[in-house]
């Protein structure tokens, strides 16, 4: 149609020019329509790109979303694995402290018992000492050898008193160090588990990484060849969004995990970029919170901090601007002195 409508525009001054060059002008006619119909055909192989593309985006972002459940989820559980592990190790705690308490207590007992039967096996002494002085020699041996035989009853009760005060201490030493070695396995059985899910926590977000960069990629051709007025920022901000929530991860992480030097050189490697192409991700974290900031602020109290003193903690959502303008407010955390 419309090189129909091209012909019909340009025979009149076919007819105009006919006498002067008619041959040259059929020519250049020829020229132009070839080139009209080149231009459609580059505008539908364009338009099919474009559609192909989008429905690229619209899988790329199911995977996204689906990868994100799962990470709150693996989030989620690490926290309540963190709380168990808490309660145990206080309930563990309390234990340790009632045992000594009792020992304490039964230790005391025995010892009061012996130095009672002391006083006691004194005063007997003392009583038949002076009996002794008023009865005859008959009486005298009969008295000694009760008192030798009180002695020895004495002296086996002392016995059975300090064997039974040594089981007890050996059976708190040996309950003791159970309670340690289980402590020990315990805390041994935590950190393997957090360095898993660690190991596991970077390999998906390394997978998630590559994803947002290769859509990144198909963003902007479409954004090369299209109106940027009418450029979609939603990918950026989402990619914002999971830089932030894996520079939180990593600042929890030990450095010498496998795959964290990669992760964290990818992340940077984003940041770049979005710096090259006007983005800019605005770091709140450790700034004194002000009334005036336009973010969704969540209030935490915190004992370490002075009366009134308000502090940006934690980045629940960045702040983005592009080419200077904020195109998303942040929501942040503030701990707030009391």
């Amino acid at each position: 149609m419309k090189n129909i409508l091209l012909i019909l525009f340009l025979l009149p001054m076919c007819f105009c020019f006919a006498q002067v060059d008619s041959l040259n002008i059929v020519e250049k006619l020829e020229e132009l329509i070839k080139t009209v119909d080149t231009i459609d055909e580059q505008v539908e192989s364009n338009r099919d790109r474009i559609e192909f593309q989008q429905r690229d985006y619209n899988s790329l972002d199911q995977e996204i979303l689906k990868l994100q459940d799962f990470l709150d989820e693996l989030e989620k559980s690490n926290q309540e694995i963190q709380k168990n592990i808490d309660g145990i190790l206080a309930k563990l705690k309390t234990n340790i402290d009632d045992m000594e308490a009792k020992l304490q207590t039964k230790t005391d007992s025995i010892l009061a018992v012996i130095s009672e039967m002391e006083n006691n096996t004194n005063n007997i002494f003392e009583s038949i000492n002076g009996s002794l002085g008023v009865t005859n020699q008959k009486n005298t041996e009969k008295f000694d050898l009760l008192n030798q035989t009180l002695k020895k009853r004495i002296q086996y009760t002392i016995i059975a008193l300090v064997i039974i005060l040594a089981v007890i201490i050996l059976t708190y030493l040996i309950t003791k160090k159970a309670l340690y070695k289980q402590n020990s396995e315990l805390s041994s059985s935590i950190a393997k588990t957090r360095s898993i899910m660690e190991k596991e926590s970077i390999q998906l977000d390394s997978k998630l990484i590559e994803i947002l960069e290769k859509q990144m990629v198909i963003q902007q051709e479409s954004f090369s060849k299209g109106n940027k007025e009418e450029f979609d920022h939603s990918l950026t901000l989402k990619v914002a969004d999971e830089i932030i929530r894996i520079e939180k991860n990593l600042s929890r992480m030990d450095e010498k995990i496998k795959g964290y030097k990669q992760l964290k050189a990818a992340v940077n490697r984003i940041k770049d970029n979005f710096a090259a192409k006007g983005y800019d991700i605005i770091d709140m974290i450790g700034m004194d919170y002000d009334t005036g900031m336009k973010v969704i602020a969540n209030f935490i109290p915190d004992e370490t901090l002075e009366k009134d003193q308000q502090i940006i903690t934690r980045i629940i959502r960045p702040q983005v601007n592009y080419e200077g303008i904020m195109i998303q407010s942040a929501q942040i955390e503030v701990s707030q002195g009391e």
